[in-house]
């Protein structure tokens, strides 16, 4: 599973995951055109990463789009190590793990300005699936 996931906003703080290949898509920098049935119609969408939005290609409606990245590691408080999400004690002084692995707010390109925390407890919950 990647350390990063892409979002669209289907409601105000209500956010969906993109299914893998989408987000892999988004992830590249490339536009993704897709279509997905919605109450039993088909709609075609444009996706673009840079301008951060989904726009519906028949309504011309849009969506605002997001990229949430993981944390993979928790630093030690005695040591300062950094362990893997999965360990509980830390690999060099087996001091107990303290926090919690979650996502955090940065973004590894400077034109994905909007990748933030999850805001909501639905956020917070499908945010911990992917750690």
């Amino acid at each position: 599973m990647a350390d990063f996931r892409w979002q669209v906003e289907m409601a105000p703080g209500d956010w969906e995951d993109y299914p893998d290949a989408i987000s892999q898509q988004l992830e590249a920098g490339e536009h993704a055109y897709f279509d997905k049935v919605v109450n039993g119609q088909s709609n075609k969408y444009h996706t673009d990463p840079v301008k951060k939005q989904q726009t519906n290609r028949d309504s011309g409606k849009t969506r605002e789009i997001r990229r949430l990245i993981f944390s993979t590691t928790w630093d030690c408080l005695q040591c300062t190590y950094k362990n893997p999400c999965s360990e509980t004690t830390c690999g060099v002084c087996d001091t107990s793990k303290s926090t919690a692995c979650a996502p955090v707010k940065r973004s590894v390109d400077p034109w994905l300005d909007k990748a933030t925390l999850p805001d909501t407890e639905k956020e917070r919950r499908l945010a911990t699936i992917y750690l």
